[in-house]
Formats: C-alpha cells, structure tokens, sequence
C-alpha cells in the first residue's frame, strides 16, 4: 500500500440517512489509520567508516551507510545514501547527532551538527554546537532537531530532501567518531509527524462508548470517526525561532527566556494551535490540549571566549528543566549553540519557554541570522 499524500474526512450527513458500507470505512478508515499508526521513519547510521570535516565549513555526513529502519523507502543505501527524501509529503520531525573523535578535540574550539534541507534549494538549519571536552581522548557530540515541512514526488528520489551536516573550526580538519560497540556513531532519523494542513482546534479523542444500544448516526460518526482521525493526522505542534529579532542575555547567570518572532518553517505555518503569540507573552508556547509532548529547546549565543553558559526548558514559569551547560571555547569565534529536550505531560493552558544563561559579567548578543538562531519545536505525542 502506498502512503496518502494526504487525510481528508468525510462529514457524515446528520440530516439524512445513509448506508454505511464497507467502501465508505475502508476510504475513511484503512488508510488514515495506518499512516498515522505506521508513519514512515527512517533512523539512520554512519558506522562503516569515518569521515574527515573540514575546518570552518558545514560538511554534508556521508555516508550514512547502515538502516536501523526505513518503513517509508526513502532512503538508499547504494545511491546517495546522506539522503532521505520525503515518501509523503507532510510535517516530519528530523533528530540525530555527530560524535567527533576524541582525538582532535579541544576546548578552545566549537563542533557542530545540524539538517540540510533541499526544496529546490538547499538550506541549513544548525543544531547545537559547543566546545571541545578539556581533556584529550574524549568525545564530543552534537546534536539536531527540526520539524521541517516536506513534499513528496514521484519518484520518490524527486523528492525534498535531508541531509545531515556537521561543523568545527579547530583550523585543521577533525574527524567522526565510529564506535558502534558503545553507541557512538553519526545518526539520523526522519519521522512523519503530520499531515500538510488539516483540521486545528479539535479535542483528544477519547475512546468511544459503543454499547448493543448505540445508534451508528451521520454525528455520531462525526465526533468518534472523522474528528478523531483529522487530529490524530494533524496533533497540535509548533517550530518558532527567534530569526532576524534582536535579544541580549545579562551576564548574572539568571535564565532568560527567548523572546520569539516566528511560527513557520521557511514561509510554511507551523503553529497549528496558535499556542504563541508574537503580541502576548512572546517568549511562551502554551498548549492547546492536555498530553505528552515532545520538546526541543536551542539557544544561540554570539562568540563569547569566557564564562559560563546554559540552556533549559522552563514550564509555568517556574519549574525548570536544564540541558547542555558548558564554559565557553577557548578561542572560537563561531558561537555557541546549546539545547535541551525531554517529554513532558502538561495540562491544557500550561506553558513552556527556552531560556539561556551565561556568566561573563556582561550582556550577550543573541545569534539570530540563518542558520544559526534560537528556536523551539512542540510536538503533541500522546493523551
């Protein structure tokens, strides 16, 4: 079966009567339901061979040579294998990350990774980078996340396209790291996360009630089959970024929030929910539902070569949950980009923000130029 490009529910009279055939469930039914519970993914390695990184330039990882999974066929591991493209067009969420060998690390320097994206075009999207480990033959190890809007072409290789990418600025080359017996090796993954466009402000579906007196009517349809499957196949999400805004972080060590300033992914609406707002409390992403979430916070600080340096996740405004915190690099002049995730259960009207911290005793500039600004991704996952 092939994927559906797209979910479209039909509206069950609630004014006439009408049979429902087996023709009429599978359309609705068959599907939806096993796109939404068999998305396409793809998670990818690089655990064959290592490769050499340039200094100071954002190297495509090739090759990814291993599948761990790829249920959609977008990916090749004979031709171009640094690809995936997109077998369904809709919303996918990207992660991995890039160890560099211990062996050419240093705290003087920054290391890097982020997602390529090509749509007739190719544009670079950067994930953390931050410095070296202090102590040789250590590891440091980067990672990515974007919720990208992809489109799917026939063939599939016609396809928008992703790519892993890795950075450093040691002045030398600087190379992957391959230890597969420990779990370290350059991975990615591509996960379908939702349809292009659908149907927004729908409650989480709840099991429906049937019992030997249940009445199969056109509403009753409606609430338990086509509102259940419209947000299921298009959850509440969210990519915002700080891109082209001006912020500064005092040097007192006190967590600021980012203040955002767009809800799209290259000109496509990503806020679904409306969960921001650029005119109330800016800095906030309030869910719209109650569940889990997926939550990918990034802050992207100007070159600083002293102090110390930190991202988080705050809910409410009170309950904080860190991740990376490091000192700065030594004698980098790119910057550092530090990030945090984790899933969290929330009530409807909770709120989250990214913060950043730093302790150089003066206020920090923002980075907030492509590719490298600040940004947050919410993905609803579950009741």
């Amino acid at each position: 079966m092939q994927y559906p490009t797209g979910i479209s529910q039909r509206t069950w009279s609630t004014t006439v009567s009408e049979p429902i055939t087996a023709t009429l469930l599978r359309e609705n039914l068959t599907a939806p339901l096993w796109l939404i519970t068999s998305p396409p993914m793809a998670i990818l390695a690089q655990q064959l061979s290592s490769q050499s990184v340039p200094n100071n330039a954002r190297t495509t990882l090739q090759p990814l040579d291993t599948e761990y999974l790829d249920t959609g066929g977008g990916h090749s591991d004979s031709v171009n294998s640094f690809k995936y493209y997109a077998p369904t067009t809709g919303w996918w969420l990207l992660r991995g990350a890039i160890p560099y060998s211990g062996a050419t690390t240093n705290s003087n320097y920054s290391f890097g990774a982020g997602i390529q994206v090509n749509q007739a075009g190719a544009v670079n999207y950067d994930g953390a980078r931050h410095p070296g480990p202090p102590v040789a033959g250590a590891v440091v190890i980067p990672g990515f996340c974007e919720l990208a809007h992809l489109t799917a072409q026939s063939p599939v290789t016609s396809s928008d396209e992703v790519q892993a990418y890795a950075y450093q600025d040691t002045g030398g080359s600087a190379s992957t790291a391959i230890n597969a017996g420990v779990g370290v090796f350059p991975w990615m993954s591509a996960r379908w996360a939702g349809v292009s466009g659908g149907t927004a402000g729908l409650a989480v579906p709840s099991p429906a009630a049937f019992s030997d007196t249940t009445e199969i009517t056109g509403a009753y349809l409606n609430g338990t089959l086509r509102d259940a499957i419209n947000f299921l196949a298009f959850p509440p999400m969210a990519r915002l970024s700080n891109s082209g805004a001006s912020q500064s972080v005092p040097g007192t060590g006190a967590d600021t929030a980012v203040t955002w300033n767009s809800g799209s992914f290259n000109g496509v609406a990503s806020d679904n929910y409306s969960g921001w707002s650029s005119g109330s409390n800016p800095t906030r992403y309030t869910f719209p539902v109650a569940g889990r979430y997926y939550v990918w916070g990034q802050v992207s600080f100007a070159a600083s070569n002293s102090g110390q340096w930190g991202c988080g996740l705050r809910v409410n405004g009170t309950t904080s949950w860190y991740g990376t915190r490091t000192s700065a690099p030594g004698t980098s002049t790119a910057g550092m980009i530090l990030t945090a995730e984790k899933c969290l259960r929330v009530n409807a009207g909770d709120y989250v923000e990214v913060t950043g911290s730093q302790t150089t005793g003066s206020s920090v500039s923002l980075n907030t130029t492509a590719p490298s600004y600040s940004k947050l991704i919410v993905l609803w996952r579950g009741a």
